[in-house]
């Protein structure tokens, strides 16, 4: 199986033709030590830089400009505002329940779930970004 891959053959490729599937053949050559190509065959490795735009949505309090992650103004302000309540002991349901009853809404209109709050301030905890250095 190491010497289809090597030779250049996909992992979809080799399932076919020894009939065991692609997971399967995926892990066997990683379990045997081979390093898995990226799918992006001819590109550039796709990067970890925070910088770089990925599919699916942006994460709430950034946009992208000209290809770069950037703190986004119009969002900045509700982040701090969960972050200080979150710091001063406040739940993530009663974050939530806070930015409803002010009309605060998500950005796409929607109200606010206790487990999104959560992913948010979650992320910019990790981050260090629109957060960094707030007390």
């Amino acid at each position: 199986m190491t010497a289809f891959y090597e030779s250049g053959l996909s992992l979809g490729e080799i399932s076919k033709r020894t009939g065991m599937p692609k997971g399967t053949v995926r892990k066997t050559l990683i379990e045997g030590g081979t390093a898995i190509r990226s799918f992006r065959r001819n590109h550039e490795p796709i990067s970890n830089s925070p910088n770089v735009m990925r599919a699916g949505n942006t994460p709430f309090g950034y946009c992208y400009l000209d290809g770069k992650l950037v703190v986004d103004a119009r969002e900045r302000q509700t982040v701090l505002d969960m972050w200080r309540m979150w710091q001063g002991g406040h739940s993530f349901r009663s974050i939530a329940r806070t930015l409803n009853e002010h009309k605060i809404s998500t950005r796409f209109g929607k109200s606010w779930k206790h487990e999104v709050v959560k992913q948010i301030l979650k992320r910019h905890e990790a981050e260090k970004g629109i957060t960094n250095g707030i007390k």
